[in-house]
């Protein structure tokens, strides 16, 4: 606790340590904070609050393993810490654990509840917050709106949880819900600009595109860089045709991302535009250009664009994109409604879909644009011709029966609307293929993947893949076919492919085509193949061939990535099944153009002869087709190819036996070696094209692997010339560089953008650039298979990867928008390292679309930093610090790099090693360094740091002299000998120290800019200044306290500074110069809570009451927690007289800070609490004195006063009972060892006081951004906010982060300010070293390896002498050995350092009971105890020394406190025993708890009823007594007849001897056996009295209860029991009676003897429900209700009560069902209303039948319910029962003939029997009634339109478009009906409004 009175120099020590850190963590100095706070935390200070501070400055840094640790430290003192769960759920979430994220999310909330501490609230509700969000990312929409519901129901003023909320009904396209709440949201928190982005989201999804532009705006004003609104914006506004105000939106989008469209347009200008791709790139650039040149007219800037969007069509359309197309094509008729060109594209578009009726009305518009042209009309009729074709003829072409059932008839359809939102944002349902984002999500939680901060991952397996692969086997189909689609350009590949049999039966398992599935794709598929939907002239020529071919053709073929993945392993299929190569004639590839196909077949032994290209031949068929199955998932190489791959290329890939000898050693066929096959072809070097698995077109690039030279880049090019072809051996390794980076400098998509940054920062680093275009195939594989480094882009190149050895890292570049896990799963399996990298996004969507036509093709703009970190993750670059490669900046020759001996060298390896922890490389490095240069400084200087860092500090002053000898004005050695005086505390020459420093940066003007910054260190100046002038403080050197301040407000004004110098100013006496001060710090900082303390204090010493007071509660009002301030503001109270407002302010400062009071101070207070009557306070005031003294009687009896004042014996013990309700269990052996912990690293559980500070602003929460457009709901996670603290003790404060951090707090009147001395020296590497030692002894103690453990023991001590654990741990292992006194000296030893050590005590006292040494050993529990005063085991073991010591009484009293603290372990008879031994010493009360225990545990224990009756009778309870005595008597009559059936007539009772002192044990319980069921007469004896005298009591019992007369109704039962004992009925009256009266334990106790005597008696399981029900036991409650119902299924009452229990235990759609049965069983007993209500209720569950039933029960309850006709209707017309809704509708209409929705719903009715002329005057009836009902006048419309009546029918469409603009199908009906008229130019316009509307 940090204190401004003289403590321990190591206390001091760790407080420095503390607040150091604080200062550092306030200053934006993370890496010194999480530093300090480690010191501390090492030295001692274990602080839940100071885990939780590290745990936040780690997870800032990204080191998010280390965040969570921290947390679970603090988890481990305090595991109910609502701000460390939630804490920890933000560490879990940030690294992709979701299910750890939630778990915390939902501890943190459960933990909330149970604490209900108000200051706590926001971290639930930020946690509501998370947890919902995490379900909204994974899909789960439906639990997501029940959680923030949920967050809404605690918190119904957060702002963030309506906006999440909105979102996630967004995602269940519900627009008009979500605009609600995001309007909600605004109106709670009008800056929270994320719902006012959302809400413009919402607003487009209904087309309310004017609204959606106003909100975007809105968001624009406030933040001017948000990309993604002035997108948005930009979206609306062309969708309202206001193109000129969106390109102005488009251009400030660029201009904030510029990297990306210049990038672009750069590649572009060298495009020869030689097809419709390189159009759309060069127009789209020419797009750009024009917006960002602004110099062009808006016409002429529009043209650019529509061009784009027709090429990027035209592009898709040619590939079988056709809705993409289609989107594309809408879009540029947005721009240009009436060109011809682009409607005749979307006609042929939506006719080659076979959307015959939507090509037809393009068609016709295209007519009505262009006039009679005679080639379109041709194109209408063809088309017309096909759509009949289509309905009347279903078969398919050629005669082809596809082998699913394939139905060719397809609904009509009408045209689709043009797109408003991105056109890759498909219907969740439909499965996107390689793009299925549900499945995508589902094998990303298969890898797991760990986020490790700033956008670097890791991905890395344990060898076995996350996916499995399908079976393989090889099909022969006879006279077989196949179709491949042939390559046409770089664009245009193979993506479809079709096996078809003899009898015409397309084959799908042996057919593909692209969007393919990814592996356990559950979605929905199209189970019709492309290749069934060509037309016979869209079919190549077939070719037949005369052979057998096997084929190998597949998806993508000519791709690197797929021919090594998909297409190669299927030959090693071929091989496994026996086929022989050379008997194949043929082999179908797709080409055998590049250079690594005719390598790898070669290898293979496939001579080119045998070749057949399907580029050239696409469609053959063949005598015998051999077609082996695919090897796996499209993209996914399985271990068995992966295997064959490795084997056949890896090893010695020039030797040409390597097919044979894999052959041979993997099959038994007997294949001859093929490789001596002939090669006749001339090879024809061309290039490699490019990984795809997009679905919806694939580009080829140049990645080609022919010869050419590499030019030189920065760091160096690796050039294929340089290897020797002839002589290639993979074991030559020196040849091939170990760290490379795979450029994609020559590709023509995803290029990294900043490429020439990256090869810069890795060249230093060992990195070489590398074209794998220079290299040949076996050059690469020898490249990879020596890699032990590669960084790379996701792209054809790391296929090779698959050569990789294990253990090498990769590191591959992704966008952000394209992450696939297809590499990953080749590194699984090998074992490798994997990581991936995200680059950042380019947030305006619409150009992106434009720029990138899917995520595949982007561009990665590489964050460098993340690049910086990743390599810090794999141990190549500590820090951002470590390497700052600008050596080459200067050089024009890129290739020169630094001469590795020089002195520089070596220097920057020094700073390297040292900034990764390796001192001894560092000096190593320093030391060769100086060789080369003997008087090189900066190597002193690091040498001072590598010293400074051992703690070596006299040595570092040594290395720090000498570096300043050579070069005085070294201002970084002048800054690093600051810090080392300040670790001495030596401020003075600390503070001269940082003085040079600055001068000297003076003086250094011919430094650099870079080497300015790196050494002017303002902030740690200041800090310094400031620490230095705290010293000074304390030291009372106030001038120097003060010039150290001033010198800080110079550089900067500080606050803190101007505190301090208040304080001295203060202290000397300068009273109005200290008040100036003190104003200075609030002027500068108007939080700072410890300034306003001070400044009260001040006016306090001048007794000016009134401004002391409002300086104090200002201060409280910005820091509540403060106890200081309470505590000076109660003084002030005090002097003013009022004592209430002084004691409030006492309770609050003694509450926050218990220890800082006496217990005598606290019951003081207690006691004039409870004067005031105020109990509550007073109660917690004694339970603090309490805790500070356990011992102290006066404390407990105040407690009992203020108890008794409270009345809270009865809720006392009930919660007690319900505690011992849980299951005995067996304790342990006498003086049994406790062993509270093996984990060296831990003590016994403490448990602190909770953190004095709550937070004053809590931590933003996580929203969610836009899911309109292409962009996924963007989580915006928020980091937790900095934890500050007071000098009294380290307190978590979540800080909002515009807020300044919370100052320091001051000391109490009189005392004006507090410091801390900071500065220390570090022991953290000690601890660990220890810690490491004990974890390797409990292992070998654990194995009972001791005298291993004993040593690792001895060196945890040797390394750290006050190791608790190591000590503690030496005691177990002696006393196993049976070293007892060994063991003794051990655990004395721990409690010289750690006296106060419960579980030290308790063992120490266990070996001194072992050697029966007593009296230390009963001394050593007893400490046990006063330490812990709920140490069961302690207690017990006391209590068997005290009877081995003959103290019986001593005995029994220690067993009563360890039997109470845990009263489930003990059995009952043990709870028998105790009692009557304190019976017999008189301790009455103790006796009766103890019966009540055994009672409890064991109901038929008639010794325990029979003494506790005498206990009870000797406490005058006379009618309690009679009770037991009663239950004794039943109990020995079961037991005596069950003694008679066996033939033993022997009945034992235990009872007590109250008048013998004799120390005889009272005899065993009787065991009793439980009634046998049967008949009534069965179970009960013989009667005395007859029968009838009993029934007459039981029926006035029931009288007197019906009368509300209880006492005489139990009266009465009780003569009915006296004469027939076994009457259940009688019990269960007893029961309600008492129930009634409020004795819950007295109506149990009855039910359970009714229970006992009829276990079927469902009236009383029933009466049980009710009875838990009124004590929120909700599970008991109904588990009885259903028991009951069970025995009795016509029970009205259980059905309804256990109806209202679902209900309020949440659990409404149960509730309702009950409600319906019992409402079945009993109609009359709800009113109609209440049958009403629950069939609308059911009718919200779907549950039609019962909703018709509840209506025609009100019905029948109440003929004239006109409302319940009408809802009848309504069901009846839902379930299709036309008739009968005509019927009840009218019934409906005659009760209320003025409801305008039953005249249309019968309209409806009537309408859909084909009555028409009925329906029509209907609907007009209800427009008579309303004539604002939209619904009537298009229903009404409807009829008309199928009439004929064409007129009628479009003025009630036009009506119903007045009053509801909106619905897009009346839009298409008003169009229909107008084109049908022959009013086109105005169907037009219907359609273009129902197409903008639908979309939406």
């Amino acid at each position: 606790m940090l204190s401004t009175q003289e403590t321990e120099p190591d206390f001091n020590l760790v407080e420095a340590f503390a607040k150091m850190g604080l200062l550092c963590d306030r200053t934006g100095r993370a890496e010194d904070a999480a530093f300090h706070y480690q010191q501390a935390l090492a030295l001692g200070k274990n602080s839940p609050e100071l885990q939780q501070n590290l745990g936040r400055v780690l997870q800032e840094q990204g080191d998010f393993t280390g965040a969570i640790n921290s947390y679970q430290q603090s988890l481990a003192v305090n595991p109910d810490d609502v701000k460390a769960l939630y804490n920890i759920g933000i560490s879990f979430q940030q690294q992709l654990r979701i299910e750890a994220a939630i778990y915390s999310y939902q501890q943190a909330i459960s933990c909330w509840k149970k604490s209900s501490k108000q200051a706590l609230l926001p971290y639930a509700v930020n946690a509501y917050s998370n947890w919902g969000c995490i379900l909204v990312q994974s899909g789960k929409i439906d639990e997501a709106i029940a959680v923030f519901q949920a967050g809404i129901a605690v918190a119904p003023d957060d702002a963030t949880l309506y906006n999440n909320l909105g979102i996630a009904l967004l995602e269940q396209r519900k627009p008009e819900e979500a605009i609600a709440l995001c309007r909600r949201a605004i109106e709670l928190q009008p800056e929270l600009v994320i719902a006012r982005h959302n809400l413009g989201k919402a607003f487009q999804r209904l087309g309310l595109h004017a609204f959606a532009g106003e909100c975007f705006e809105q968001v624009i004003s406030k933040q001017p860089n948000h990309v993604s609104a002035y997108s948005d914006r930009a979206f609306s506004l062309m969708a309202q045709g206001k193109l000129a105000e969106a390109m102005v939106c488009f251009q400030n989008a660029i201009s904030l991302q510029s990297e990306f469209v210049d990038h672009f347009c750069d590649r572009a200008s060298l495009l020869v535009e030689n097809d419709e791709l390189d159009l759309a790139k060069v127009a789209c650039a020419r797009f750009i250009k024009a917006l960002t040149t602004n110099q062009l007219p808006i016409a002429a800037i529009s043209k650019h664009l529509v061009q784009t969007y027709f090429y990027l069509g035209n592009v898709l359309a040619e590939y079988g994109g056709y809705q993409q197309a289609e989107t594309y094509y809408q879009k540029a008729l947005q721009v240009q409604p009436h060109n011809v060109d682009i409607y005749l594209r979307l006609g042929n578009c939506l006719a080659k879909q076979k959307r015959f009726p939507a090509a037809i009305i393009v068609y016709r518009m295209v007519l009505a644009i262009a006039g009679d042209r005679s080639d379109i009309s041709e194109q209408l009729q063809a088309v017309l011709e096909k759509q009949q074709k289509l309905i009347h003829s279903p078969s398919a072409r050629q005669g082809l029966k596809p082998l699913s059932g394939y139905d060719y008839e397809s609904d009509l359809e009408s045209i689709k609307q043009p797109s408003l939102v991105n056109w890759n944002e498909k219907q969740k349902s439909e499965c996107q293929g390689l793009d299925c984002q549900r499945c995508l999500k589902r094998i990303f939680r298969q890898f797991d993947p760990i986020h490790l901060g700033n956008g670097v991952f890791s991905c890395s397996g344990q060898g076995e893949t996350a996916v499995d692969s399908p079976e393989t086997c090889v099909t022969s189909v006879a006279n077989g076919r196949a179709w491949v689609v042939p390559q046409k350009n770089s664009w245009m590949i193979c993506n479809a492919i079709a096996i078809i049999d003899q009898n015409n039966q397309l084959l799908p398992e042996l057919s593909r085509e692209y969007p393919g599935e990814l592996p356990g794709c559950d979605n929905q598929h199209s189970t019709q193949h492309r290749f069934l939907n060509l037309e016979p002239e869209e079919l190549p020529p077939l070719e037949q061939i005369d052979g057998t071919v096997a084929v190998l053709a597949g998806l993508s073929g000519n791709v690197y990535f797929h021919w090594m993945v998909d297409i190669l392993p299927r030959v090693e299929i071929l091989l496994s099944s026996g086929v022989n190569i050379e008997a194949i004639d043929w082999f179908l590839i797709n080409s055998y153009q590049q250079p690594f196909q005719r390598e790898t077949l070669q290898a293979l032994g496939i001579p080119e002869s045998k070749i057949i290209e399907s580029d050239n031949h696409p469609y053959i068929q063949a005598k015998q087709l051999i077609v082996p199955s695919f090897p796996g998932y499209l993209g996914w190489l399985s271990p068995r190819g992966l295997k064959f791959l490795r084997q056949v290329f890896l090893h010695n890939f020039s030797h040409k036996h390597d097919l044979d000898n894999y052959t041979k050693n993997t099959f038994s066929s007997g294949i001859q070696n093929l490789s001596n096959i002939a090669v006749t072809k001339a090879i024809r070097s061309l290039s490699v094209v490019e990984v795809n698995t997009s679905p919806e077109f694939i580009l080829s690039e140049v990645e080609g692997l022919s010869v050419q030279k590499c030019p030189n880049h920065l760091g160096g090019c690796y050039n294929a010339t340089n290897l020797s072809k002839t002589d290639f051996d993979l074991s030559d390794r020196k040849s091939y560089p170990e760290r490379i980076y795979i450029s994609r400098s020559k590709c023509s998509y995803r290029r990294v953008i900043n490429e020439e940054n990256i090869i810069e920062i890795l060249s230093g680093f060992g990195f070489v650039s590398v074209l794998l275009e220079s290299m040949d195939l076996d050059e690469q594989i020898a490249l990879f298979a020596n890699a032990k480094v590669i960084v790379a882009p996701h792209g054809s190149g790391l296929t090779n990867i698959m050569f990789c050895e294990p253990g090498t890292k990769v590191i591959e570049l992704m966008s952000p928008n394209y992450i696939r896990p297809y590499y990953w799963a080749i590194s699984q399996q090998l074992n490798l390292e994997h990581y991936y990298l995200t680059g950042e996004s380019f947030n305006c969507y619409q150009i992106r679309e434009l720029m990138y036509q899917n995520p595949l093709t982007e561009d990665i703009l590489v964050n460098l930093k993340s690049l910086k970190k990743i390599m810090g993750e794999i141990n190549l670059l500590a820090s951002n610090k470590a390497l700052n490669l600008t050596f080459l900046k200067n050089h024009k020759n890129h290739t020169q790099i630094m001469n590795q001996e020089s002195a520089d060298y070596f220097q920057k390896r020094a700073e390297f090693y040292l900034e990764q922890g390796k001192l001894g490389d560092a000096v190593t490095a320093c030391e060769q360094a100086l060789k080369q240069k003997p008087d090189f400084a900066p190597a002193y200087k690091t040498l001072g740091k590598a010293s400074q860092v051992q703690g070596n500090l006299a040595q570092a002053k040594h290395w720090y002299t000498k570096a300043l000898e050579i070069q005085p004005n070294f201002a970084e050695v002048y800054t690093n000998l600051a810090t080392l005086y300040a670790q001495e505390k030596d401020w003075e020459r600390a503070l001269v120290c940082y003085q040079k420093a600055t001068e000297a940066q003076v003086k250094n003007t011919t430094s650099t800019k870079d080497e300015r910054t790196v050494l002017s260190c303002d902030v740690d100046d200041i800090e310094v200044y400031i620490q230095g002038a705290e010293a000074f403080f304390g030291q009372r050197k106030f001038e120097q306290a003060a010039a150290a301040c001033q010198r800080v407000i110079k550089v900067k004004p500080d606050a803190r500074a101007y505190k301090i110098w208040g304080n001295a100013r203060q202290a000397q006496g300068k009273v109005e110069e200290a008040k100036n001060w003190y104003g200075k710090a609030i002027e500068i900082d108007p939080d700072f809570a410890e300034a306003y303390t001070n400044l009260g204090t001040l006016y306090a010493q001048e007794q000016q009451w009134q401004p002391a007071i409002g300086c104090y509660q200002k201060a409280i009002a910005l820091q509540p927690n403060l106890a200081s301030t309470y505590r000076n503001l109660a003084r002030v109270w005090t002097q003013m007289g009022q004592l209430s407002e002084a004691d409030e302010c006492w309770f609050k400062a003694y509450s926050l800070e218990p220890a800082k009071a006496t217990p005598e101070e606290h019951i003081h207070l207690g006691d004039n609490f409870l004067r005031q009557n105020q109990v509550t306070q007073a109660i917690r005031c004694y339970c603090h004195a309490i805790e500070l003294n356990p011992n102290l009687n006066d404390a407990y009896q105040h407690l009992a006063n203020a108890l008794k004042a409270q009345r809270k014996l009865n809720e006392e013990t009930a919660n007690y009972r319900k505690i011992i309700e849980r299951p005995a269990n067996i304790f342990g052996d006498l003086f049994k060892t406790v062993v509270l912990g093996l984990n060296g690293r831990s003590e016994l559980p403490q448990h602190p006081p909770e953190s004095t500070l709550s937070p004053n602003s809590t931590t933003n929460p996580l929203e969610l951004g836009s899911t309109i457009s292409a962009e996924k709901p963007n989580v915006q996670l928020q980091r937790p906010e900095p934890i500050d603290n007071v000098p009294q003790e380290l307190n978590a404060i979540a800080l909002s982060t515009n807020s300044t951090p919370i100052p320091q707090n001051s000391a109490d009147v009189l005392s004006p300010a507090t410091i801390v001395e900071s500065s220390f020296e570090a022991d953290s590497r000690k601890q660990e070293a220890a810690d490491a030692c004990i974890q390797k002894a409990e292992s070998y103690y654990h194995q009972k390896q001791f005298d291993r453990a004993l040593l690792e023991c001895k060196r945890a001590i040797e390394i750290k002498p006050d190791a608790v654990a190591a000590y503690k741990l030496c005691g177990k292992i002696l006393q196993a050995q049976g070293n007892i006194q060994g063991a003794i000296d051990c655990y004395k030893k721990a409690l010289t350092i750690k006296f106060d050590d419960a579980e030290i005590q308790v063992n120490l006292g266990s070996l001194y009971a072992m050697t029966k040494q007593w009296s230390a050993a009963i001394t050593s529990y007893q400490q046990a105890i006063a330490i812990q005063p709920t140490l069961a085991p302690a207690y017990r073991n006391l209590a068997r020394v005290w009877t081995q010591a003959g103290k019986l009484e001593e005995a029994n009293e220690c067993w009563y406190e360890a039997y109470s603290l845990e009263p489930e372990k003990v059995p009952a008879n043990q709870h028998f025993q105790l009692g009557n031994n304190l019976f017999k010493q008189g301790q009455i009360t103790h006796a009766i708890v103890c019966y009540r225990r055994a009672i409890e545990l064991n109901l038929n224990l008639a010794g325990a009823h029979q003494n506790m009756g005498k206990a009870l009778k000797q406490q005058g309870k006379s009618d309690e007594a009679t009770l037991c005595f009663q239950r004794v008597a039943e109990l020995k009559k079961h037991s005596l007849l069950n003694h008679h059936k066996s033939g033993n007539s022997q009945v034992a009772a235990a009872q007590v001897n109250t008048t013998s002192n004799s120390d005889s044990k009272s005899a065993k319980n009787v065991t009793l056996s439980a009634p046998t069921k049967g008949n009534s007469n069965d179970r009960k004896p013989a009667q005395i009295v007859p029968g009838h005298d009993a029934e007459t009591y039981i029926k006035q019992a029931e009288s007197y209860y019906d009368q509300r007369k209880y006492e005489e109704a139990i009266a009465e039962c009780k003569r009915a029991i006296e004469i027939k004992p076994e009457v259940a009925l009688a019990y269960k009256i007893l029961g309600n009676a008492t129930q009634a009266m409020g004795k819950l334990d007295a109506a149990w106790y009855w039910y359970a003897q009714a229970l006992e005597i009829d276990p079927d008696f469902a009236e009383v399981h029933a009466n049980l429900g009710s009875l838990y029900a009124q004590q929120k036991q909700w599970q008991k409650s109904i588990a009885c209700y259903r028991k009951a119902i069970e025995i009795n299924p016509s029970l009205a009452s259980a059905y309804r009560n256990l109806a209202k229990v679902f209900l309020l235990s949440g659990q409404p759609k149960l509730g309702a069902d009950c409600w319906y049965q019992a409402l079945t069983l009993d109609i009359n007993w709800a009113t109609a209303e209440e049958h009403f209500t629950l069939g609308n209720t059911l009718l919200q569950q779907g549950k039609l039948d019962r909703t018709v039933s509840c209506y025609q029960r009100a019905i029948q309850l109440q003929p004239n319910y006109a409302d319940a006709y009408h809802n009848l209707g309504e069901v009846l017309s839902l379930q299709g029962k036309w008739e009968e809704a005509i019927a009840v509708y009218r019934q409906a209409i005659g009760l209320k003939p003025n409801f305008d929705g039953s005249h249309y719903g019968l309209g409806k009715a009537l309408a859909s029997v084909d009555r028409r002329e009925e329906a029509i005057a209907c609907y007009r009836s209800a427009i008579d009634l309303n004539p604002n009902l939209a619904q009537a006048y298009q229903s009404l419309g409807e009829v008309l339109d199928s009439w004929g009546r064409l007129d009628e029918a479009i003025g009630c469409y036009e009506k119903t478009i007045e009053l509801k603009p909106d619905i897009w199908e009346v839009h298409h009906k008003l169009g229909d009906a107008l084109q049908e008229k022959g009013e086109i130019d105005e169907a037009i316009e219907a359609y273009n409004r129902a197409i903008e509307l639908a979309k939406v």
